[in-house]
């Protein structure tokens, strides 16, 4: 059960991400905004076996930036473009896929051990 439910943790956790990419996707001027990915990471018990996984940290995307026409906002070139967020609208669905579907797989695991523990007690 418990590695289910740091699986949930997690998924839940790359599904605020999501949205706050989403949110921001399209900002313009200043410093542009980054796309923001979790780093998971397995969690290990007693002699060495896989636990759960967290989130051991958000990085930023090393996809390049977007060129935003913008010729009034400040920082604009001699062409009138500014360095946009780096957000792909596209990606980030499919991401929110996978982890909507990780996290249903995920609740569906610990219900199920949910179950078994219950029985087993009714044993």
């Amino acid at each position: 059960m418990n590695a289910a439910a740091t699986g949930l943790t997690a998924q839940r956790q790359w599904m605020n991400l999501i949205a706050n990419n989403l949110a921001n996707m399209n900002d313009v001027g200043g410093v542009p905004y980054r796309s923001l990915e979790p780093v998971l990471q397995a969690t290990y018990g007693q002699g060495g076996t896989v636990q759960g996984v967290r989130v051991a940290g958000v990085a930023a995307s090393v996809a390049p930036s977007k060129m935003v026409y913008e010729p009034g906002v400040a920082g604009a070139n001699a062409a009138g473009f500014v360095p946009g967020s780096n957000v792909s609208m596209s990606v980030q669905m499919v991401d929110l896929l996978a982890a909507g579907r990780a996290y249903q797989a995920a609740a569906t695991s610990f219900q199920a051990a949910k179950a078994e523990s219950q029985a087993a007690l009714q044993i």
